[in-house]
């Protein structure tokens, strides 16, 4: 009887190797775990719609402050009046939201062979920009970057951030975008051009290219669920084989 059993536990246990194999060898499912991003806005345009100046706040201290603190003309940003080289950061999967805030996560994942194809999810950037009008005060930021293949025609690439500061509308299309994507993560790069859909699109700016954009993400292989019930298995074998 023992040697019929462990006879069994050596046949499983080849099959939890073999599946551990197979798994890993196809393991090509990627996770976004972090990055960043930069815009170069173009100042004519904002200040054609009377928004004259800005104060920026990038994530490491736009994602710690209220709503109320971000809105108060006096709270300073990490910069005022600059209009290119603004930073966001990719938040996490999970990330606590200041009062008045609603921080988006990221959850993106993707096939490392084929990018567009796959992308699944959204990735959350942190950083917030605050302009000074005629109108008072407009803010966007807490950004949504997010694919969308039926996007994806002519100069527009598919990727847009979608605004989730105040108000949740869409804000620029991706165009004209170079990608690359490497074993630890892609960039992407390009221009800034609204939509139909955008709420740019208000002002008559569908198409416009209102500036430049660089974003790199860094992403982790994603741990199967076949991966972990194999490596389950495998532990629970050890013991068996221990307490024999």
């Amino acid at each position: 009887m023992k040697k019929h059993t462990n006879a069994t536990l050596t046949n499983v246990a080849t099959v939890a190797t073999s599946l551990l194999f197979l798994t890993h060898a196809h393991a090509a499912t990627m996770a976004v775990n972090g990055g960043s991003m930069s815009l170069d806005l173009d100042s004519s345009i904002f200040n054609a719609l009377f928004l004259t100046t800005n104060d920026h706040f990038g994530a490491t201290s736009s994602n710690s402050m209220t709503l109320a603190t971000i809105t108060n003309p006096t709270t300073p940003g990490d910069t005022t009046d600059v209009w290119t080289g603004l930073p966001f950061g990719v938040n996490p999967a999970s990330i606590s939201s200041p009062s008045g805030r609603t921080l988006p996560g990221t959850t993106l994942t993707y096939d490392s062979s084929n990018l567009t194809g796959t992308a699944l999810g959204q990735i959350g950037l942190g950083g917030l920009t605050r302009f000074n009008g005629a109108a008072g005060l407009f803010y966007i930021g807490d950004y949504q970057l997010l694919y969308n293949a039926t996007r994806a025609t002519g100069v527009y690439s598919g990727w847009y951030l979608q605004n989730t500061a105040g108000f949740p509308a869409n804000a620029f299309d991706f165009a004209n975008v170079s990608t690359n994507v490497t074993g630890s993560g892609f960039t992407l790069s390009g221009d800034l051009v609204p939509n139909s859909d955008s709420f740019f699109a208000l002002y008559g700016l569908t198409g416009t290219d209102m500036g430049n954009f660089s974003f790199t993400a860094t992403a982790v292989p994603e741990t199967s669920s076949a991966l972990l019930g194999a490596l389950s298995l495998a532990g629970l074998l050890t013991r068996r084989r221990r307490s024999a």
